[in-house]
C-alpha cells in the first residue's frame, strides 16, 4: 500500500500512527486495532486488510512463507503483489490460472520439461492443496510439519 501513496514503507507507517511497527509482523498478525487504524487512514475495509495479511496461517507454517513474491505472472501488473505468490506451493496464478514464473522467466514446466510436469502436476496440485490446508491449520491429522513436506 506504501507504493499506491508514493512513500517508503517507514514512511508509510508513520503515517499511520504505526512508526515502530514491523510491516512483516504486521502482515502475520494485524491486531483488530491497528486493522481499523488502517482502514480509517486508507479508506481500506478492515476485512480486507485482515484478508491481506496471513492471520489463518499456524505459526508453523511463517517460515515457509517469503517475505516478497516467490513467483510473477506474465499476466498480472508487475508491481501487483499478491498473497499467493508469497506461498511455495502456488504454481498457478490466483487470479488467471497462468503458470507463474520465476524471477528468471521460467516457469515450473520449464523447469522439469513439459512431459514430466504434466506426469507430476496432479500429484504436485494434490501436495500443494494438502500443504495449503495445514498451513491454515486444517486437515493436519498426525500430521507434523515435516511429515506434511515430507508427504
Amino acid at each position: 500500500m506504501a507504493t499506491f501513496y508514493a512513500m517508503t514503507v517507514p514512511e508509510f507507517l508513520g503515517e499511520l500512527g504505526l512508526p515502530q511497527r514491523d510491516v512483516f509482523d504486521l502482515e502475520w498478525r494485524l491486531s483488530e486495532g491497528e486493522g481499523a487504524l488502517i482502514a480509517a487512514r486508507t479508506g481500506v475495509s478492515e476485512v480486507a486488510l485482515q484478508a491481506m495479511a496471513y492471520n489463518e496461517f499456524v505459526p508453523d507454517a511463517r517460515i515457509m512463507i517469503a517475505r516478497k513474491n516467490r513467483h510473477c505472472c506474465r499476466d498480472c501488473p508487475a508491481d501487483v503483489h499478491r498473497k499467493a505468490a508469497a506461498l511455495p506451493w502456488a504454481f498457478c496464478c490466483a487470479i488467471d490460472g497462468t503458470d507463474l514464473h520465476d524471477f528468471g522467466g521460467a516457469t515450473l514446466a520449464d523447469l522439469l520439461g513439459s512431459a514430466r510436469f504434466d506426469a507430476l502436476h496432479l500429484h504436485a496440485k494434490t501436495g500443494a492443496d494438502l500443504l495449503n490446508s495445514w498451513a491454515r491449520g486444517e486437515g493436519q491429522g498426525a500430521f507434523a510439519p515435516i511429515e506434511c513436506c515430507s508427504f
